[in-house]
């Protein structure tokens, strides 16, 4: 049994910052290892092991200074030289805390009113924002808050509202991961691995619902087993199966995300639990450090990642044997067979990027597609299809192991739960109420703030940005908005 004794409620985590300058892609550790080491080959493509890469590049006092000149008047909302260093300093806080931003503004604009037609009467309207603020702070954080148009019910298939949905059971996640941390007084780490299928059997499990739970079955819970087996018992982790890619979210992909902690659950050494059975507690895995030349701390070693991809290299072999697919590992010289199946290791510190990661994995296939529909229609100016039935009808709900299952239970009872955080720190912050638009534009300059790829993203609304807000607020006949007439 679980010892209920040591289950605690207190405080946020501490998150650790690595050296100046570093990202956290392991380029050598990701990409590390050829088809020649003992079959397990996996090369991993740019896209996926450069992912949370830092874009603005330089020091800190050269980064702040090109978020100034973005505040005020770089061209282009999502120019690079509004990325701050993926290690906030007070300086960068400093930054932040000069305007009210909004929280979340890429996919508010993304995601409340797409323009594929698969979406008409599924938009929805601004209906206001809940404002928060950092103790100590003078400037607003403000979560925007949307309803369905007047006399009308929220569109339950509205993109932005799955969003919010899907944010909501992450820091709930978050939260009970930093109190279990806190509680047992360790340092808590996520390593973000993603292990991906070939095209066959991609194909193969999107023709009947039922090859889903297959899929997992058969190919996701044995390969954290199979981990067990390699780095030891007692992990704990969250994982999603995906059959979708996010940049062509109409076309299968197979693949899992693995969100693996860096604590194990073992025995404790003469100790009973309250029902006078074996007590166990939570102990820190020790991670080794990277060889090359950026000294990451990463949780394999190079042996171990090794035997990691012949796990996954021998599940899916004995995956397309028993169920008839036709497939054959290819051969080592060709890259390109191997750009498809690859197992990928990244680790995440720190509460964004955790918070980032398991975002990314939890979030409704909808969104991707939503995003996709608008770039298809807006910037390539092509034909795109609405999305397939498999998808719509895919749950991408998150199927906990080892320990994790009894998260809740470990946690225990937190009245802060419903407490929302600071999305660069982790911090608490403090909640000041319920405002509209016009409140906030009457205040102060109204700004954004956004964490891309585990990298925030803050700058000033420019006027046609501040125009289009104004055009989805709720109102009786839309697009008359005489609310801000």
């Amino acid at each position: 049994m679980l010892n209920k004794a040591s289950t605690g409620a207190n405080g946020a985590g501490r998150a650790v910052r690595q050296p100046e300058g570093a990202t956290e892609v392991a380029g050598a550790y990701t990409d590390r290892g050829s088809s020649s080491e003992a079959g397990a080959a996996f090369p991993v493509p740019v896209r996926e092991a450069y992912e949370d890469a830092l874009w603005g590049g330089g020091d800190d006092a050269a980064q702040l200074a090109a978020i100034q000149r973005a505040e005020h008047g770089a061209a282009g909302v999502c120019s690079h030289d509004a990325l701050t260093s993926e290690n906030p300093t007070n300086d960068f806080q400093k930054a932040v805390d000069r305007y009210d931003r909004v929280v979340g503004w890429y996919a508010l604009k993304s995601l409340l009113q797409p323009v594929h037609p698969f979406f008409e009467g599924k938009e929805a309207y601004l209906d206001g924002f809940r404002v928060y603020r950092r103790p100590g702070a003078e400037t607003w954080l403000a979560w925007p808050q949307i309803s369905g148009p007047r006399g009308g019910r929220m569109p339950l298939g509205n993109p932005y509202r799955l969003r919010k949905v899907s944010r909501s059971h992450t820091a709930r996640k978050i939260k009970a991961l930093f109190a279990v941390a806190d509680a047992s007084k360790v340092m808590l780490r996520i390593a973000h691995v993603m292990t991906s299928c070939p095209k066959p059997i991609s194909e193969w499990a999107i023709e009947k619902k039922s090859r889903r739970q297959v899929m997992w079955k058969e190919l996701g819970r044995p390969f954290l087993g199979g981990l067990e087996d390699i780095v030891g018992s007692g992990l704990g982790a969250d994982s999603n199966y995906h059959t979708w890619s996010s940049e062509c979210p109409v076309e299968p992909h197979s693949h899992f995300h693995h969100q693996l902690t860096n604590l194990r659950m073992v025995e404790a050494p003469g100790a009973l639990d309250e029902d006078g059975e074996q007590a166990y507690h939570l102990e820190e895995i020790p991670w080794v450090t990277q060889r090359g030349g950026n000294r990451y701390q990463v949780p394999f070693s190079d042996q171990q990642l090794v035997l990691v991809k012949q796990l996954w290299l021998k599940l899916l072999r004995d995956f397309v044997r028993k169920h008839k697919i036709d497939w054959q590992p290819p051969a080592d010289d060709d890259a390109e067979g191997w750009r498809e199946i690859y197992v990928n290791v990244v680790p995440k510190d720190g509460k964004m990027k955790m918070m980032g990661s398991i975002n990314y994995c939890g979030r409704n296939p909808i969104e991707d597609y939503a995003v996709y529909s608008n770039k298809v229609l807006r910037e390539e100016h092509a034909v795109c299809p609405d999305p397939p039935e498999w998808l719509l009808k895919y749950s991408n709900r998150s199927r906990p192991f080892g320990w994790w299952r009894n998260l809740k239970t470990l946690a225990g009872s937190r009245k802060e739960e419903r407490e929302k955080l600071h999305p660069l720190t982790g911090e608490r912050l403090e909640y000041l109420g319920s405002y509209n638009l016009r409140e906030l534009l009457e205040r102060n300059q109204l700004g954004f703030l956004d964490v891309v790829k585990g990298k925030p993203v803050f700058s000033l609304l420019r006027d046609y940005e501040l125009d289009w807000l104004l055009s989805v607020v709720k109102s009786r006949s839309p697009p008359y908005w005489d609310d801000y007439e």
